[in-house]
């Protein structure tokens, strides 16, 4: 069950990343989209390491 809650933490945490990078595309720096990126796809992969 400990599991389950740190993976509704980090899909929270993808939510607000997903924010993070929609901004970043709207101003159109391509430095902070690689950021936000980068920070899902590390999100992603702890989430699928906790499944």
């Amino acid at each position: 069950m400990r599991n389950q809650k740190r993976i509704d933490v980090l899909k929270s945490k993808l939510a607000i990343y997903a924010n993070g990078l929609a901004r970043a595309k709207e101003k159109g720096n391509v430095s902070e989209i690689c950021e936000w990126m980068e920070h899902m796809r590390n999100v992603r992969k702890e989430i699928e390491s906790l499944q």
